[in-house]
């Protein structure tokens, strides 16, 4: 993956991240603000105004059928109901009540209230009643079911509205609620989605990269690899560094003589013993065939004396195979590597020092 493709990654994560935080918070204040209004539409002094102006009724109605009951004289249990009735009457006048009337109800209230101080003169007076003041309570009790009915039936159909309206408000809730919470779990499993094959294409990017950059046969750099090397910021930071090409002798014949099989185990050899004679900050590259670079992270003289240690070190190897042991011997040129130059040129003169080696190997070797 290159470094633009990465910060595109990570900018459609973020982006992702910001919109999916977006949906919650305006999901939440809607939320809120529906929870508010739905407060709004059931707050405890409406329910406690109908439930009165019910009951207001309810007394009136209660204190009539018992009045039908009394004959001539008004004892203590009447006196009760009418208490009862007196002071219910009386939350009329509370603000609750008041603000649930109808707008043309008028003085509604206080009609109610001359009418309960009426029927309390009579209720109060003699306890003996006579018919006149019977009549008189059924009168009065007559007018104020009729005052207060209309304001009643008004105050029960706008609390059935006000019911309606709060289960349409709450019906719009929860399809809002369900519509945010589907576009975001649709966005979630697109980002997951994302995210995942994000993930697994970087995977299989770091596997093809690898591939590409290492040589299947050895596991050294390859010439992709040692490229991304040359372009790595640690590499032209380093201002001392130094070019080696390192050429297996004699890989021609060990293939026509035993075969191509051999040769890849005297190659895999080859780059074992290179890879243990520099340090970890060093580059082992394979290039092709039996031809290895090498980048070594120091000045040309200690390099030389790497590469003459590395080359001891192939003295001391012996290829074995089922029949026979093949001694292994390499050639190898070095040259630094001016930063203010092509580093091609360093390998090239490198690799004539490496060929001037090979050439004397093979002068001795005929000797």
């Amino acid at each position: 993956m290159t470094w633009n493709a990465s910060r595109e990654l990570k900018f459609v994560s973020v982006a992702l991240a910001i919109t999916m935080a977006s949906l919650l918070i305006v999901f939440l204040l809607k939320v809120r603000l529906l929870t508010q209004e739905a407060t709004t539409l059931t707050r405890p002094d409406k329910d406690q105004a109908v439930w009165t102006a019910t009951q207001i009724q309810y007394e009136l109605v209660a204190f009539e059928s018992h009045l039908k009951d009394v004959t001539d004289r008004l004892d203590a249990d009447t006196a009760l109901r009418f208490d009862m009735l007196y002071s219910r009457v009386a939350q009329a006048q509370e603000t609750n009540v008041i603000s649930l009337l109808p707008p043309d109800a008028g003085d509604v209230s206080r009609q109610m209230i001359g009418i309960r101080d009426e029927m309390a003169a009579v209720i109060d007076g003699d306890p003996v009643i006579d018919p006149q003041d019977r009549a008189t309570l059924f009168r009065l009790l007559d007018e104020a079911r009729t005052i207060w009915a209309p304001s009643l039936n008004h105050i029960l159909h706008a609390a059935r509205q006000e019911r309606i309206a709060l289960r349409l408000r709450a019906g719009d809730v929860i399809a809002s609620a369900r519509n945010y919470f589907l576009v975001s779990l649709a966005l979630l499993i697109a980002a997951a989605l994302f995210l995942s094959v994000s993930i697994l294409w970087r995977s299989r990017a770091r596997r093809f990269r690898r591939m590409v950059e290492h040589d299947a046969l050895t596991g050294c750099l390859s010439r992709y690899g040692l490229d991304a090397v040359f372009a790595s910021e640690v590499f032209r930071a380093t201002e001392t560094k130094t070019a080696a090409v390192v050429d297996l002798n004699g890989l021609k014949q060990i293939n026509d003589t035993y075969g191509h099989a051999v040769g890849d185990l005297a190659i895999q050899a080859a780059a074992r013993t290179l890879k243990d004679a520099v340090r970890d900050s060093d580059y082992v590259a394979r290039i092709g065939g039996d031809e290895f670079w090498l980048v070594l992270m120091t000045d040309s003289a200690t390099a030389q004396s790497v590469m003459e240690r590395a080359a001891q070190a192939f003295s001391q190897v012996r290829l074995q195979t089922d029949t026979v042991t093949i001694p292994l011997s390499v050639s190898f040129g070095v040259f630094p590597i001016d930063p203010r130059s092509d580093i091609a040129a360093a390998f090239d003169a490198a690799d004539k020092g490496m060929y001037r080696q090979k050439s004397a190997f093979y002068r001795a070797a005929r000797n």
